[in-house]
This record gives structure tokens, sequence and C-alpha cells, in this order.
């Protein structure tokens, strides 16, 4: 069994994997404006 602080990181991190994903995402379907 886990301990809760190591599962609240392992969400937390999780949860940022998804959101780089998800802007890489959207930027790839852009044209870069820069």
């Amino acid at each position: 069994m886990r301990n809760n602080t190591a599962q609240k990181t392992e969400t937390s991190y999780l949860k940022k994997l998804a959101e780089q994903a998800r802007e890489q995402r959207i930027r790839a379907q852009k044209p870069a404006s820069k």
C-alpha cells in the first residue's frame, strides 16, 4: 500500500504531463505565429 503523499505527487505529475501534451497538440495544430 502506498502512502498518501506519494499518490498525490504522482497525480499532480500526471496532470502536469497531460497539460503539456495538450499544449503541444494545440501548438502543433496552429501554424507558428511567432
